[in-house]
């Protein structure tokens, strides 16, 4: 059984990771600790790199190289050892090459004799001492090359046959002791800690620190139980520990070392080899991946992650991958049974457990599309649509509107009016209706199923299962929903066309809407396996209905920054808009253009949003974060007067309606108006700004200038969007509604 419910992940720094991107991606994942490998830093960079990871909000530890052999600088790639080859062995040397190489400790050649077996890199390669009598004269000894591979810069070195008492604890390490002590920093892993009493030493130096014992010899695991009384738990450097002890025995060894850790209630991290894999591609093999779930349910308390998080392509996602496996751990552990019957269901629809699950708990699929024969509905009553509608009853069946499985009752339509919520009280703001009129009403009976069919074309999209049939107040509505009754007010006016009773019951989709923009019309599935595929799990949301200019680009990717997402999700609207606004393809291909040149490369995800805009302001602000949440976002940017139309609604508003919920399960970023500050060259909050500085830049001002074929200046628009847009309207294009 898994000996905690919290399992710790120590995150090796290194040159791909050691950047204020990846940090604070981290701060915001399940991170215990950042570690400094000593080993590959030098000793004048130590206290930098303390001071740099202080900045952030994960503690920092401190991993001494301790007694150890290492190589010498190599190429970058490393250099390879030809079979049979002699190779010298220096004291001394700047760089090396395929015939000459060093050591570090320099003194330690002094303990080589003819016949000594050295091990390079866990046994990558294998050298043979052949001649030692030239380095009292020249400062080296010669080898021969026994088993071939490459080696590279600061790789571990071991040979059995030598016995050289290496002090515990470098001389760096002692350096770094003190800085540790100057910075507060209190966590160490103690590298070939052979003994309980070099354990003590290091007490005895650092009273106040945390102390994890690195095993990775074979007396370390000999003394494991004394070690573990003193120290405050242990580390399994798998890979160290395999120069003594045959790989195929590891496993064993594994086992036995976090059983003695459990006994003495202590931690036990394993490291080496997790999910290496992704030091360069996206996803782990499948042996990595039963090794971290195994080694969960065998009681290890934590992992520590290191090539693939200090010089791998992917840090972050290789983090969001290990806690993934962590919960399907968990999972696999508190389940009374793992028979196919109790799982088969999770296997096959649950959540992959990478992204926020979605709203209710689990997406609605109402897609019978090529599963039924429309010539079967052919008797069925037939009611005509309109394309709003049309558009609703496709995300209600694809999942974009979870947990709704169809139009809505009378007692959750009430919900919605009343309380912003379901009558099982779930959070929904706006209600998702099929309004029809006095004569429609009359052909239809509750308990059958209705035939939806476009206004258009006649095309039979969906089947409705009638449960209800009831009137609703218009009024009511509007001041609930609009928080007006103006006939100006746009929602309002599309109420005012409505019919008087609306239906309610499930709903199942037979084909999805014909649009131009069917490549994007992503679903709710698509996206989210499109963000597991990249390694995301934490995703920001955006939603729009303009044409991009500087302060959107400005607070999109702020906002992934600040809330430490993986990637940002750009979904504008792609339906019915109000007089003036953009044209869906003029907004799309703005979007593709920023595609194209300016977003951070594999980090931005573009998507129609096919819905109209309802203008209903604060209530809109929350729908249209929970329909996100449906697409995997886990956060959702709130600008200043989110969703709103004219004065109607505070410019506030949008944002101060999510202090009414705790439950939402997507979080709010928040950003008030962005101008451009002259005096900096940066985009800024305008309240931060002297409003002498300040470069208001707004949607209003840019669709006016366009409108009139004016180029904005560069600050306000990318000069690519904007002479798009005037080449469209030139050549006598749509561009607004």
């Amino acid at each position: 059984k898994i000996m905690n419910n919290y399992l710790k992940i120590i995150f090796t720094v290194g040159p791909t990771s050691l950047n204020e991107q990846v940090l604070r991606r981290l701060e915001v994942r399940n991170i215990s600790l950042v570690r400094i490998n000593l080993s590959h830093v030098q000793e004048d960079e130590i206290e930098k790199h303390i001071q740099f990871l202080q900045k952030f909000k994960i503690p920092v530890a401190i991993d001494t190289e301790g007694s150890q052999i290492r190589t010498g600088n190599c190429k970058t790639s490393g250099i390879f050892l030809n079979l049979n080859h002699f190779i010298k062995l220096h004291r001394n040397l700047e760089s090396c090459d395929n015939g000459n190489i060093y050591f570090t400790p320099p003194h330690i050649l002094d303990y080589f004799k003819p016949g000594d077996l050295i091990a390079i890199d866990f046994n990558s390669a294998l050298l043979r001492v052949e001649d030692v009598s030239s380095l009292a004269a020249l400062d080296f000894i010669t080898c021969r090359v026994i088993v071939e591979g490459y080696v590279g810069s600061k790789k571990g070195v071991h040979c059995e046959d030598i016995n050289c008492n290496l002090p515990s604890f470098s001389p760096k390490d002692l350096y770094a002791i003190e800085l540790a002590k100057k910075y507060g920093i209190k966590h160490f892993t103690l590298s070939f800690i052979d003994h309980a009493s070099e354990v003590e030493r290091f007490k005895q130096i650092y009273p106040q620190a945390i102390t994890y014992a690195k095993i990775e010899t074979i007396s370390g695991v000999k003394n494991v139980s004394a070690i573990l009384n003193i120290a405050d738990g242990i580390l399994i450097d798998r890979g160290d520990l395999s120069r003594e002890i045959p790989i195929e025995k590891i496993p064993l060894a594994q086992k036995m070392l976090i059983e003695q850790a459990r006994l003495h209630k202590k931690d036990v991290f394993v490291a080496s080899n997790l999910v290496e894999a992704m030091a360069l591609d996206l996803k782990p093999t499948r042996a990595e991946v039963n090794d971290i779930v195994n080694t969960v349910l065998d009681g290890a308390t934590g992992f520590v992650l290191t090539k693939e998080a200090a010089v791998g392509r992917y840090p972050v996602e290789t983090v969001n991958m290990v806690n993934n496996l962590i919960s399907q751990s968990k999972r696999i552990n508190g389940s009374p049974s793992i028979s196919v019957k109790n799982n088969l269901d999770y296997l096959i629809n649950g959540d992959s457990g990478f992204l926020i699950a979605p709203h209710g708990g689990k997406l609605v699929d109402g897609c019978l599309i090529g599963n039924i024969d429309s010539e079967e509905l052919a008797n069925s009553p037939k009611l005509p649509i309109n394309k709003d509608i049309l558009m609703d009853l496709e995300q209600l069946a694809v999942g974009t509107f979870s947990p709704l499985e169809g139009f809505l009752t009378k007692k959750d339509y009430q919900g919605v009016l009343d309380d912003m919520r379901l009558a099982d009280g779930t959070p929904w703001t706006l209600p998702i209706i099929l309004p029809v009129t006095q004569e429609e009403k009359k052909t239809l009976k509750i308990g059958k199923e209705i035939a939806l069919t476009s206004q258009e074309n006649g095309k039979i999209y969906g089947i409705l299962e009638l449960e209800e049939i009831y009137s609703f107040d218009k009024e009511e509505f509007a001041k609930k929903i609009f928080s007006t009754i103006d006939s100006k007010h746009p929602g309002v006016q599309h109420l005012e066309k409505m019919g008087d009773y609306l239906l309610g019951g499930k709903v199942r989709l037979l084909c999805k809407c014909d649009t131009e923009f069917s490549r994007l019309n992503l679903t709710p599935r698509q996206t989210r396996r499109i963000f597991e595929s990249l390694g995301w799990s934490k995703v920001i949301g955006f939603h729009t209905r303009n044409v991009i200019h500087r302060s959107h680009e400005y607070l999109q990717l702020e906002a992934m920054e600040r809330s430490g997402c993986d990637g940002l999700f750009v979904h504008p609207v792609a339906g019915k808009k109000k007089k003036g606004d953009y044209s869906t393809e003029a907004i799309v291909e703005s979007y593709e253009i920023m595609m194209e040149k300016y977003y951070p490369k594999n980090r931005v995800i573009l998507g129609v949003f096919l819905t109209y805009s309802r203008y209903a302001g604060p209530r809109e602000a929350i729908f249209t974060a929970l329909c996100r949440k449906n697409f995997g976002c886990s956060h959702f940017i709130v600008g200043r007067d989110h969703t709103g139309v004219g004065d109607y609604y505070h410019p506030k508003a949008s944002q101060e309606i999510f202090s009414q919920f705790d439950d939402l399960g997507i979080e709010p970023v928040f950003f008030d108006a962005v101008g451009y500050s002259k005096k900096l060259k940066q985009y800024i909050h305008s309240k931060e700004l002297d409003a002498n500085d300040l470069l208001h830049i707004s949607g209003t001002q840019a669709r006016d200038m366009l409108r009139q074929k004016q180029l904005p200046a560069d600050w306000f628009m990318r000069p690519e969007i904007s002479t798009h847009i005037i080449n469209k309207l030139n050549n006598g294009e749509e561009i607004f509604w």
